[in-house]
């Protein structure tokens, strides 16, 4: 997705398959762009596993259910957390 265009959508939160450390390539370097790292802290960035996307089927139900629950903790009250 170009980088003007999730900035014009500003998602809640942006799922990534690794936290980006530096730029590697295009992708990785718009990913570090000032205007996503304002917008998107690392609380605001959604880790998913590269092993849920690697292949469809149950690996993908398996992805929902990891994104189900980690969205639900987050929607929870910090006091309310758990790990």
């Amino acid at each position: 997705m170009p980088l003007e265009r999730l900035l014009i959508l500003r998602p809640d939160v942006i799922v990534l398959n690794n936290l980006q450390t530096g730029a590697r390539d295009q992708g990785s370097y718009n990913l570090s762009h000032p205007a996503l790292e304002a917008l998107y802290p690392p609380q605001r960035r959604i880790v998913l596993p590269p092993r849920y996307t690697i292949c469809g089927g149950a690996a993908l139900v398996a992805a929902f259910d990891y994104l189900t629950d980690l969205l639900t903790r987050l929607a929870q009250p910090p006091m309310m957390r758990t790990n």
